[in-house]
Order: C-alpha cells, then structure tokens, then sequence
C-alpha cells in the first residue's frame, strides 16, 4: 500500500523524524496487572472455587457473566454464577445436594441441572429476583437443562414416563414441551439459539446409534446424520444464531470435532497432531472452541475457525485446559488445571491492541505491550474497529485523507483499498467523508458505510459489493443494536434532514431534527440495547432510549466523548472531556459521576490493554504525550508523543 499513496516527498526520513520514532518506543512504560497465564493472544485468568478443590465454567454471556458449577467446603457441587465486582457466588440448590449450571443469557437467567430431596434430578431456571426453580419432567422422574437463549426458551432433556429420555423445550407460557425423536427411543437437547433453533441427538434405530438433529418450530425435527458410518454416536454441544452446529462424534477408535452447516453438511475438524479432538461450542462469528489432542498422551485447549487455523490455549498450569463457551465478543471459558492442585474454573480473554496515528509520524501499534511498531507512514484520521472476513482476528478500517482513501488492515498483515474519495465539486468547495463499520446483515462480517458531499451514503457490504442506502449527505455515522434487535442500526446526523436511524438493514427512522456535535451508540442502561449518546449544541449532552425516547445527561456540551466498559459489570461508562475548565469525567452505568482528571482531553479511547475484563481510559491530554489510566492502578504513560486518533482491535 504504501507505494500507492505515499508522495515522494513525504517518503524522506528526516533526523528529527528518526528521534520522534524511537521516543514512541522508549518512553512506553504501561503498567498493566499481570494476567495468570498467556500464550499468543490469550490470557487466563483462574476465577476460584466456592471453597472447595475444583470449579468449572460452563458458559458466559457478552455481559462477561459467568456460570458452572464448583466444589464447596463441605464436599457438595453447587452451580456458581460470577461477574467481576461481586466474584464466584453459590447458587444452592433445589432441596438436594448438588446442582450444576449449564448457560446464562444476557438477562442474567441461567439454566441447569439440581438434585431433590429425592436425590432425581431436576431442570431448574435462576434468576436474581426468583432464585431457583424447578422446570419440572415430561412425566419421568428426571431432567436437566441444557441451554437458554435471549427470549428466555429453554431446552434440554427429561425422561418420560415410560423411562425414555426425549429433547425437549420449554417456554414459562407453555411449560415442558416433548421434542420426540427420529425413530428411536431416545433423545436429548443440547442447545438452541435466538432462532429458537435446536440442536442435538436422536436414536433412529437401536443399530445405528445417535443422529444430530436440528428442530426448528416451523419444520420440527429433521434428521442431519452423522459424521461418517464409523460413527455410532454423534453429541451436538453447541448452535449459533447463524445455524451452526459443533460437537464431536466417537468411533470405536477415535473422538472427533466436527461443525455442521446447512451449505457444507457436516464435517471433521482437524486436530492439532493428535488422535482425538472436541468441539465444544460456537459463536456468533464462527469461533469455535474445544480440546485436542496434540499428541497420543497430550491434550489443549483450542480456539478457531472450523475452517482454519487453531490456536492453542494456555493453561494455568501445564497443557490441559478444557474451554466449554465463547461469547460474540470472543471471550471463552472453562477449566484448567489449577497451580495448587485440583482444577478451576477459568475465563481466557483475547488481548486488545492499541493503534494510534501519530500525525506526520504515522500509524502506530501497541500489541502486547509494551513496544510499538509502525503500520504506516501516512498520517490518519479515522480509525475503526472490523471483521470484514469473519475470523478470529479482527482488522482495521483506517481513513487516510483525501487522495489516500479508506484501507483495511487486514489479519495484521495486508492493506487492501476499500474507498478513494471523489475530488470536490463546485458545489462542495469542502467536501467532507464520514465513516462507520457495522454487521447489518447479521452474517457476522463487517459492512462499512460511507458518506461523501458528492455521492451520498453507501455501503461496502461483506467486502464484496456496493449499496446505495441515502442520496443524502450524513456528517456523522454510529452503529449499534439500539432497537434490541439481532444485527446493527446505523445513525446518521444528516445536515439537511437531522438525526436519523436506518433500522435492520430495512427501516428509515427519524430521531431528532436538529444537529449532533459528537454521537456514539453504547448500552449505558444495561438493558441489551444500545442508547444514541448525542451532543446538541447550545443544549449539553442526551441519550434516546428506544422504546423510551430523550433523557438528559448533561447540560454542559463535550469537546469528545467515548465509551466502554470500565467497572467490567457489562454496562457501558462513558468518558467526557468537557474543556480545560471542568476536565475529562467518567459516568459509570448511566448513574454516577467521577472526576478522572483536571485536565480536558482531545482524544480518548477505551481498550482492556490488560485484558482483564476492564476497559483502561486512553488519552491524549494535548502537549503531553499518551496516558492510560489502568483501572485502579492509577496513570501510565504510553509514550510523549501526541495522538491525533486512535482506535483498538484485536488484531493477532
């Protein structure tokens, strides 16, 4: 890329240039916490025990939400739930003396399985303001619940009252619904997504052992078959929104991973050099997770594309580590062999990378900590987070200024030209481009919208193709799920028409008629929904709600704001500059201000560098080079140089 747009007399390196380069480098002294363990991208991070010797983590929500189950300090297994601000805290149980959770949706509702006084098990559903209540049986004398999707259905397995064992699927209008079978006695639910698509195995005689299934409510059970005629049993784990199935099938010799689609059938995915390998579950982008065997007599934790490469997890201690769930955001849970014995349950974190544009000194990458390496020489102006080829790692949308265009840094290791804009016109003397990156066809990859004075508002969807969205000219673009609805709205601050939202990728809404000086979409309420954080000038700081309407926030206007996740309790905080005279300030959930410095910053960013389930406050306070607040730990400089944008991905 850089022979492309790089003029000649901006290719020469000056002495003063050379000095500026090395003090990125050299004046970097981050203090970031020390994770547990770390291997390539990830970080682990032990979450303890409910007392006892061993724990393990079933699943996590995108509220960073955990749930599993734990050995206490009398000896008994209770179902846990943990969050980062209140830890690992014991569920009980349903009269008995064990229990055990399975999944958690984004409301907080977790399912699972807990023993009766009778010592039969029962599904139960949780919920903080309910506790724990029994699901009931289809007739038998036992059940358990296997997963729950958003809209609160859940499904799982309950033995009849002939003593068979059949999926079912329950909903709080209806109760416990039996699923049947494909023929055969026997069946089990293992999971279900947003779709209310479910996923798993069926008897279809006594000689051919288990089949995948997949139910849906318009087609009920269809028959997908197995992995291959050596398979005699097939264990669907895991579906995404998206239709995809993962789990493992056994043979008389072996145990192997397979993924299923409705355009591919099922198939195997490799190990990593070893005989054996599982598939465990999947998310909204593809990322699937399990264990393999990297020999006959070793055995990791993977994380990965069905399709490519899998990248080996750390462990606590040793190799072993068994991942079970991954959240749309890529965060995975599980167990590991603990450094004290036993093992814990565990949560591994992607690693955020931190990019800034330097102006004339370029574009620049903080990755890991604490060193910087330049992307490119060209200064940038806007810097947005993608995944325009739905992998694990993330890429980079960077605007260069007219006449270098919009790139993409792809898989940290290509550019490719998305966008070169139009010269200006003399009706638009100063045309200006706006820009913002979102998945409005719910397909996991990113669509980048673009705005020019001369051609309107486009769309490059899924990387391969244009969309005319509005002959209009927008000055402002965010996306976000601001009606709760799956797959990103687009907001746009038009000068001619004022703020407007194109809803699922279908729908014009008008907002509000006047003009916006800052706009960003965050969850601030906690509520799974995005609010459009607006500045109207002359009247200070609001937020519209969907469903709700305008709420005011404040009635000063800021020089910039941003948002993410500091306290790590999966509602957004946002962080104001408000001018030299009042500061930069943090509001947390929507609630409660705190001054984070006397100072007003030009340019803020929010990233967990750490990778500790807490956004760190990067700013650049003008004249006095790169901060990082890093959570309780106080500021770090990140280097004396100055940032005119910045931006975070997850890069590797």
């Amino acid at each position: 890329m850089a022979s492309q747009v790089v003029h000649a007399a901006e290719r020469q390196t000056t002495m003063t240039r050379r000095v500026r380069y090395a003090a990125i480098a050299a004046l970097l002294t981050c203090a970031t916490a020390a994770p547990v363990a770390a291997q390539g991208p990830w970080t682990v991070w032990d979450l303890g025990t409910l007392g006892g010797t061993n724990s393990f983590a079933s699943d996590i929500n995108n509220a960073g939400v955990v749930v599993g189950s734990s050995a206490t300090a009398t000896g008994q297994t209770h179902a846990f739930i943990w969050d980062a601000v209140a830890g690992m805290r014991d569920l009980g149980t349903l009269g008995g003396t064990s229990s055990g959770a399975s999944a958690i949706n984004r409301h907080g509702q977790v399912v699972g399985s807990s023993t009766i006084a009778s010592g039969h098990s029962r599904a139960f559903i949780w919920s903080a303001a309910a506790g724990m209540v029994s699901l009931g049986t289809l007739g038998g004398t036992s059940s358990s619940a296997s997963d729950i999707n958003d809209s609160g259905v859940v499904t799982g397995t309950s033995t009849t009252l002939g003593g068979q064992q059949h999926a079912f699927m329950w909903t709080a209008a209806v109760g416990m619904v039996d699923l049947g079978t494909l023929g055969g006695t026997d069946s089990f639910g293992a999971a279900l997504n947003e779709h209310n698509q479910i996923a798993g195995g069926s008897l279809v005689s006594p000689s051919d052992g288990y089949h995948l299934f997949l139910w849906s409510p318009s087609a009920g059970m269809a028959d997908l078959g197995k992995l291959g005629s050596a398979y005699y049993e097939n264990n669907p784990q895991d579906i995404s929104d998206a239709g995809q199935i993962v789990g493992w099938s056994q043979s008389p010799t072996a145990e192997r991973a397979f993924s299923w689609t409705a355009s591919a059938g099922i198939v195997a995915i490799p190990t990593l050099g070893g005989p054996d390998n599982k598939a465990q579950a999947v998310n909204s982008k593809g990322l699937v997770v399990g264990t393999s065997y990297t020999s006959p007599t070793t055995s990791v934790g993977f994380a990965g594309r069905a399709g490519g490469t899998l990248q080996p997890l750390p462990a606590l201690t040793g190799s072993s580590a068994s991942p079970s769930g991954v959240n749309s955001d890529g965060v995975i849970v599980g167990s590991s062999p603990a450094v004290g014995g036993g093992s814990h349950a565990v949560v591994w974190r992607p690693r955020v990378d931190l990019v800034a544009g330097f102006g004339d000194l370029g574009l620049w990458l903080m990755q890991n900590g604490p060193a910087w390496t330049r992307l490119h020489e060209q200064p940038a102006f806007r810097l947005l987070r993608a995944d325009l080829d739905s992998d694990p790692a993330e890429d980079l949308v960077v605007n260069f200024g007219f006449g270098r265009g919009v790139w993409a840094w792809l898989n940290h290791s290509s550019w490719q030209l998305l966008y070169v804009e139009p010269p200006c016109d003399s009706a638009h003397p100063a045309c200006s481009l706006a820009i913002g990156v979102g998945d409005l066809d719910r397909n996991g990859r990113s669509d980048v919208i673009f705005s020019h004075d001369t051609q309107g508002v486009w769309v490059w969807m899924n990387n391969s193709s244009w969309r005319l969205l509005h002959s209009g000219v927008a000055r402002r673009i965010v996306t976000g799920n601001v009606d709760g609805v799956a797959g990103d709205d687009i907001v746009f601050s038009f000068p001619d028409y004022g703020l407007y939202m194109f809803a699922n990728n279908t729908t014009w809404v008008g907002l509000h008629g006047a003009q916006v000086t800052n706009l960003l979409a965050a969850d601030v309420d906690g509520n799974g929904k995005d609010d459009v954080i607006v500045d109207f000038p002359g009247y200070g700081i609001w937020s519209y709600r969907h469903g709700i309407g305008w709420v005011a926030i404040h009635y000063l206007s800021a020089a910039t704001m941003a948002s993410g996740d500091i306290d790590g309790n999966g509602t957004a905080d946002l962080v104001f500059a408000f001018g030299s005279d009042v500061g930069t300030w943090i509001l947390r959930n929507g609630t409660t201000w705190s001054l984070l410095h006397g100072a007003s910053a030009e340019t803020i960013q929010l990233a967990d560098l750490d990778a500790n389930g807490r956004d760190d406050v990067i700013v650049d306070f003008g004249g006095s080079g790169l901060w990082a607040h890093m959570n309780s730990l106080g500021w770090a400089v990140l280097t004396s140089a100055n940032a005119a944008t910045m931006g975070a991905a997850r890069l590797h």
